[in-house]
């Protein structure tokens, strides 16, 4: 065949392609030529016949606790998003109804941008929503940003969420360190008249324990209360001897001690303090008792007055903008479900739904970019806290510094309460409600 006669045919064809396409438009798109300006990803979601999130939970492992609610929240929010269709698509003109992907992270960094990467190449997402530590939320983050598909991560800590960053496709809801550590030093001064002027770090080598202990260890306004800081290092997550550790605060008569570990090893500690004859008078840990089931993992009364940060709680004065329900209405309804007390991680599931509800219906669109522009552009008051992310794409949230106290037989199936002492200066909407108690009875 001549040169010339292929060029012809290939024309021809190039034709006959081009015609069938605008008459596909014209039966399939109701008179819409906007169907092909479609995005890559948008026509992948038309094709299947929804939009898909990736979840990556930790369903297993130390931070399993912090997954319990997750799948439930995801259901429920669903439910509402698709009650009339889902999503509108313009370039499509319809709705597509939103599903999720979850899958177990096994609180594994390692396994969580493993996931992530599944979720991704084989699954075609169209956006991730990650949450619960910086060992969930920064892996998924970085797979994100490898592969330039947009993740909202909640609950990861600012500074050590920011360390792996500079981001363009990631971006966090959580509250910095600083604030934390900004009521700690409070609690501290307030406390040092009762207990000596001695804090002991808690920090693994994981990195919430080495974001934190640095913070604590450089904390100035500490040392120029006159307070000495006392760190004996970090240690492995599953530690499972803490003797020199203790002797180390027993010699350096520490009577305040702050740290941030699993509740296994939290556990482990607390309960060889005991067994040693080491009775600090303050002690606020987070992650370890963040959670009921954290409490109830220690045993007996052993958390009682154990002091610890609040990231959310059903008191609190927020509603959630997709099912209209108050703080309070989403954690009976969790409790009514499933038999089981509310947790932090409630409100920050359910605040991601929102958001991921809030950005899609603006988008409009599944293109990665426009869903990255919607992101950035969330102005949303939610059920953990109004969302809106600054240049360094991150929104704060509210943290506040409780006890649990133990309310005995008569407190029903779960007879721990919550009792915040200090509130958070950036949300004065959530009061404190209690006074701090101490030392820690014996």
């Amino acid at each position: 065949m001549s040169k010339i006669r292929t060029r012809r045919w290939q024309g021809s064809v190039a034709i006959v392609v081009a015609l069938l396409m605008v008459g596909s438009v014209l039966l399939t798109g109701c008179g819409q030529s906007t169907a092909t300006n479609t995005s890559a990803a948008t026509q992948t979601a038309a094709q299947r016949g929804y939009i898909l999130i990736g979840y990556p939970v930790p369903v297993t492992g130390n931070y399993a606790v912090m997954g319990e609610s997750a799948q439930w929240v995801a259901d429920q929010a669903l439910q509402a998003i698709n009650k009339d269709g889902g999503i509108f698509i313009k370039s499509l003109n319809k709705k597509l109804p939103v599903k999720y992907d979850m899958k177990d992270t096994q609180s594994s960094p390692t396994i969580a941008a493993q996931v992530a990467t599944e979720m991704i190449t084989k699954d075609n997402v169209d956006l991730l929503v990650a949450a619960q530590t910086p060992d969930i939320v920064n892996p998924v983050s970085a797979i994100g940003e490898r592969y330039k598909v947009p993740v909202l991560g909640f609950n990861a800590p600012i500074e050590p969420w920011m360390s792996g960053g500079p981001y363009h496709w990631s971006f966090d809801v959580a509250m910095p360190i600083a604030d934390t550590v900004g009521e700690i030093d409070q609690e501290f001064i307030d406390l040092s008249p009762k207990t000596g002027k001695v804090v002991g770090l808690l920090f693994p080598n994981d990195p919430d324990g080495v974001g934190a202990s640095h913070m604590m260890d450089n904390d100035k306004t500490l040392t120029g209360a006159g307070i000495k800081i006392v760190d004996p290092g970090r240690f492995p997550d599953d530690t499972n001897d803490f003797t020199s550790l203790i002797n180390t605060f027993k010699q350096n008569k520490v009577e305040m001690i702050t740290g941030t570990l699993p509740t296994n090893t939290f556990a482990t500690f607390w309960r060889q303090a005991k067994q040693q004859g080491y009775y600090p008078a303050f002690v606020d840990v987070g992650k370890a008792v963040d959670y009921p089931s954290g409490v109830t993992a220690l045993g007996g009364t052993l958390a009682n007055y154990v002091s610890a940060s609040i990231t959310w709680s059903p008191d609190w004065p927020f509603k959630s903008s997709l099912t209209g329900q108050t703080a309070q209405q989403l954690g009976d309804a969790y409790t009514q479900a499933t038999s089981k007390p509310p947790t932090a991680a409630l409100g920050f599931y359910e605040a991601g739904w929102e958001v991921v509800n809030d950005v899609l219906t603006r988008a409009q669109d599944l293109d990665p970019n426009t869903i990255r522009d919607a992101i950035i552009a969330t102005n949303l008051n939610t059920v953990l806290a109004p969302v809106k992310f600054n240049a360094e794409q991150w929104s704060r949230t509210p943290v506040l510094q409780a006890q649990w106290v133990y309310q005995g037989a008569g407190g029903g199936s779960f007879p721990w309460k919550w009792v915040a002492f200090y509130a958070d200066p950036n949300f004065p909407q959530i009061p404190a409600t209690a006074k701090l108690v101490v030392p820690i009875p014996h």
